[in-house]
């Protein structure tokens, strides 16, 4: 019986061992660099409650079901008076994603928080984050920093194929 027991704490130890955040109580938070394409792709539909694209005058929620992702592309469809337009961004050419909030939306920018470059601007210069009412609260900030660091995941996947 002794030895029973024994080889039942000497198991029970080893598994502890090899298992240092669950022995530790702490959870395993993925880092950035080991999120998938799909978690990177569903943080992206998720923040589409707050996504808008706005072109002249006429701004257009971005419907979530009207968007796509391939390994090299992400895609969107705008809705407005004018009728549909379709956007493409391509993942491999994108330079990185930054974000511009204040209190009233969330811009894209490039990472020095300068403007898109001419390739990006057509797909991307008018999509925003806001909340339905005109104004950005903290929920609305985190959708787009969500999005954009998702946005930059999938261009480094995407380069990596």
């Amino acid at each position: 019986m002794k030895r029973i027991s024994g080889s039942i704490a000497i198991i029970a130890t080893l598994i502890l061992i090899s298992i240092p955040a669950i022995a530790s109580g702490q959870p395993s938070a993925p880092t950035s660099d080991t999120v998938t394409a799909g978690q990177a792709r569903r943080a992206i539909i998720a923040s589409a409650a707050y996504m808008y694209y706005l072109s002249g005058k006429a701004s257009a929620r971005v419907d979530r079901n009207s968007i796509r992702f391939t390994s090299d592309t992400f895609e969107y469809d705008v809705t407005s008076n004018r009728g549909t337009e379709q956007h493409t961004l391509d993942l491999k050419a994108m330079e990185p994603l930054g974000v511009y909030c204040d209190n009233r939306d969330c811009i894209l920018r490039n990472q020095a928080g300068k403007r898109l470059p001419n390739e990006m601007r057509k797909d991307l210069e008018g999509l925003e984050w806001r909340a339905p009412d005109g104004r950005c609260p903290q929920e609305c900030v985190q959708a787009a920093n969500n999005s954009v660091a998702a946005l930059n995941r999938l261009h480094v996947l995407a380069t990596d194929n």
